[in-house]
């Protein structure tokens, strides 16, 4: 079940908060079984591997968003934004974006432009 809206799940240290969020995760992620059982969502149902994977996405663009607004610049894990845009592709496949969507249209890219950066044009995002 959903926790409550007005629940504080940070505090007052906020890195500690995201470290121990991610001990979670690896603990979840981990036990056996995970990735095959299905989870219901609002959504649908998905196994938790399509979870592991959504999150791992989640990460990597707004990890992407938290650096370019705080003047960084970033390449996270090369390897990991090539298999992300493949998922992301997959994801939106040719359902529309834009106005009605959750993000805006595909964006141009530059050439020689390194795989992070690739990505988050894919999900609107302007540089």
């Amino acid at each position: 079940p959903l926790p409550p809206a007005d629940t504080d799940f940070v505090g007052d240290d906020h890195v500690e908060a995201f470290r121990r969020s991610g001990r979670t995760a690896r603990v979840a992620f981990s036990r056996v079984g995970m990735q095959e059982q299905g989870y219901r969502f609002p959504w649908g149902e998905w196994p938790g591997a399509k979870i592991v994977e959504h999150v791992t996405n989640e990460l990597h663009i707004h990890g992407w968003d938290l650096a370019r607004a705080t003047g960084h610049w970033i390449d996270i894990a090369p390897d990991l934004a090539e298999w992300s845009l493949g998922s992301w592709r997959v994801w939106f496949g040719d359902r529309p974006r834009g106005a009605s969507g959750l993000f805006d249209p595909e964006q141009p890219v530059p050439e020689g432009t390194g795989a992070a950066d690739r990505l988050t044009p894919f999900l609107g995002r302007r540089f």
